[in-house]
Formats: C-alpha cells, sequence, structure tokens
C-alpha cells in the first residue's frame, strides 16, 4: 500500500457549483490525509496558477470558484484571515502592485477576496535562497510571502504546455520566482529536461503541504496561454507529491516518457509506485485529448547525439519558431518585453525575430495576451514532427 506521499486521488466533477466542488474537494483531499495538518494558528498561502490576466472561461488560471470552495473548507481549521492568495504571474508581467491588481480583477480572485475574506499578496519582495539538494539550480530568488508562511496549498490547473508538454503542480510552483527573474531561468536551462529539473528543484524545496489540481475546466492544444483550447475534463486530483500528481494528470493526457521530460528524471516515481484513489484509474485516458504541436522535439532534444552533433545545426533549421498572426496583433509589446535574449522588436509596425537569437523558451507565444504568437516549423521538421505524427496526437 502507498503511502500519503506516493498517493493521488481523482474525482469527477462536472462542474463549479459550489456545493459540487465542496463535496468533491472534501472527498478528493481526504483520500490523501485530508487538512488535518493544518492547525488553527497555522498562516496558509493558497499559490494558484495565475498565468497571465484572463478570465476564467479561458481555463488559463486557476477558477476562481475553486478557490471559494477551497476556502470554504479551509475555514475549518484556520482562521480565514490567515489565508493568502499569492502568485507571480508570467515572466513578461512586471511583478507590481497595478499588475498583480489586474491580474487579481480578471481573474476573478478580488471577488473571492470580497466573498470569503481571505487575503490577497501585494507583497513583491523575495529573498535568495540555497537550495542544498538543487540538481540543476542550487541559487533562486523566492517571493518572500511563500518563505514566511507555514503551510502552503499548490492549487494547480490541467493544461498543456508548449515548452514543458504539460503544466501541473510541479510547474506551478515556479511561479514562486519573482517576474522577470523567471526569464533568467529560462535563459540558462535551454535543454528542456535541465529546465524541467529545475522546476523540480523550486518544487521540492517549498515542499506545499498538499497539491491540488483544477481539472474541472481544462485545457488543450497549444497551451498554456491564450492560444489553447479550453476543455471540460471533469476531473479534480490531489496528492502529497507534486511529482506523483504530474505523473498521473500526464499519463490521463496521454503523455508518455518520450513526450514529457519529467518522466524522464531521476527521482521521480513511476506509475507502479503510485496508488490511484477515487473515481478513474491509472490507466484512464482523455479521449483525442489535443497534445501541442511541438511536443514531437521532445526526442530531439533529449538525445545525446543529436545535442552534441545536430542542435548546433538544427536549431534555428528544425526547431519550432514564433510566428506573429498579424490580423490578431496589436503591437502591445509584450512579446518584445518578455523576450529573454532580446530576440523580438518591434519596428515599422511589425514583430521581427533574430532567430538566431531566439532560444525557443516560448514566453512570447505564452504571455501574448491576445494569443497572437504562433509556433510553426519549417518545411523539412513539419514533415518529420507533423506529417508522419510525431506530435498532437494522444497515445492511445
Amino acid at each position: 500500500m502507498a503511502t500519503d506521499f506516493k498517493k493521488v486521488s481523482a474525482v469527477k466533477c462536472d462542474s463549479y457549483l459550489k456545493t459540487d466542488t465542496v463535496e468533491a474537494l472534501n472527498r478528493v483531499v481526504g483520500m490523501v490525509g485530508g487538512f488535518k495538518d493544518i492547525r488553527p494558528d497555522d498562516r496558509v498561502l493558497i499559490k494558484p496558477n495565475l498565468l497571465l490576466a484572463a478570465g476564467p472561461e479561458k481555463a488559463v488560471t486557476t477558477h476562481p470558484k475553486f478557490l471559494e470552495a477551497l476556502i470554504e473548507i479551509l475555514a475549518s481549521y484556520t482562521d480565514i484571515s490567515r489565508i493568502t492568495i499569492a502568485d507571480s504571474p508570467g515572466a513578461g508581467i512586471p511583478f507590481n502592485r497595478d499588475n498583480l491588481e489586474k491580474v487579481y480583477r480578471i481573474t476573478g480572485m478580488m471577488e473571492v477576496a470580497k466573498n470569503t475574506g481571505c487575503l490577497l499578496n501585494f507583497d513583491t519582495s523575495y529573498s535568495s535562497c540555497t537550495l542544498k539538494d538543487g540538481k540543476a539550480i542550487k541559487k533562486v530568488d523566492i517571493l518572500n510571502p511563500l518563505l514566511k508562511v507555514d503551510k502552503i496549498i499548490n492549487l494547480c490547473k490541467f493544461k498543456t504546455h508548449n515548452l514543458t508538454s504539460m503544466t501541473g503542480a510541479v510547474k506551478n510552483m515556479f511561479g514562486a520566482v519573482p517576474g522577470y527573474t523567471k526569464l533568467g531561468h529560462h535563459l540558462r536551462f535551454t535543454q528542456i529536461k535541465a529546465f524541467t529539473q529545475m522546476l523540480v528543484d523550486i518544487a521540492q524545496f517549498l515542499k506545499p503541504s498538499i497539491n491540488i489540481m483544477d481539472g474541472v475546466l481544462g485545457m488543450e492544444g497549444e497551451g498554456p496561454g491564450a492560444r489553447g483550447t479550453p476543455r471540460h475534463i471533469g476531473l479534480i486530483l490531489a496528492s502529497r507529491d507534486a511529482m506523483a500528481l504530474d505523473v498521473i494528470a500526464a499519463g490521463f493526457m496521454g503523455l508518455s516518457p518520450e513526450t514529457f521530460p519529467l518522466l524522464k528524471l531521476e527521482g521521480i516515481p513511476s506509475i507502479q509506485d503510485i496508488e490511484v484513489a477515487g473515481d478513474v484509474g491509472a490507466d484512464y485516458r482523455i479521449e483525442d485529448f489535443r497534445l501541442p504541436k511541438n511536443i514531437g522535439r521532445q526526442q530531439l532534444v533529449d538525445s545525446s547525439f543529436a545535442n552534441r552533433h545536430l542542435m548546433p545545426l538544427a536549431r534555428n533549421l528544425f526547431n519550432p519558431f514564433p510566428v506573429t498572426n498579424r490580423e490578431k496583433c496589436t503591437l502591445c509589446e509584450v512579446c518584445q518585453d518578455v523576450c529573454p535574449n532580446s530576440a523580438i522588436t518591434i519596428a515599422k509596425g511589425r514583430v521581427n525575430y533574430d532567430y538566431s537569437k531566439c532560444i525557443r523558451c516560448f514566453c512570447c507565444s505564452e504571455l501574448c495576451p491576445e494569443g497572437a504568437i504562433d509556433i510553426k516549423y519549417k518545411w523539412l521538421a513539419d514533415i518529420l514532427i507533423n506529417k508522419i505524427g510525431w506530435s498532437g496526437k494522444s497515445e492511445k
């Protein structure tokens, strides 16, 4: 029998009606030990996915009704005035009060605070932390609000991600890194496997008390931002272990070690080591779930031969690259501001890319408020990856 720390629960929940969500949350959390570790005097921080200022219907962020239901449950364990919602949105959003207010307002977090009495974080300070056990990173800046609380609840979203294939519990903790500081990590960890290990290092350092995934309304396709497609999933997942939760959620999406870099890292529990409880089992798959189109490049990047001999040549010839959809583009300059390697400039009414500088982090696509930046391949890669089925298809 697996312990709570290698146990994942998954229960059905078809709507964000409070009665449905409260019942489902009580069940899913109860199966992995409940909130019994939260004491009345604990300061509790809820870390949702607040990537950018997007309405709940777009499935970019954790749904506000999901938070309201959770806070109603937590009120039985600690005073609501000791519960805070905090996140640092995407790398291209300056981490200041004005932008936090905008994100909180549009994502529905302000309404949550008004309805429940919980607090919204506006503290933008951070500290440099040493990760003694980090395998990819030993020093990282972390938001002070996450360092000053007794318990962290990781409230992630069931979404695809066009760089890491999926954004779940592990990736959600990257929001503990303040604002533009995230860009430096994209620039440093250009190999997806190393980038993923860095995410794991941060998640393990912060050690959320529990990880809960909002999968009532999820996202497929070109996530995690406005280019992704909302899809009703009808599930809530929970685990004490962020990695175990992501392993099971990845299986539901149809991801494999070849398409999801987290599954290849040392120390990640295998599906055989995880007990799955609830309404669906570990073998559950979402029918015809659409994965990001660039998912096939994981095989190239993870090949040691390719990294040593082919990647210098293939980086611009073979890798996917961002392209602006001029019909959607409003020239807001977000893409130019967020690019960690200054590969994007705006001049004469159009967006220009220096692909020799582009590190394929896709921050521009992820954070474009209009969903105006597509990700494409040159003809050779398009044939190999898309035309013959190297990507974008769920494994059965």
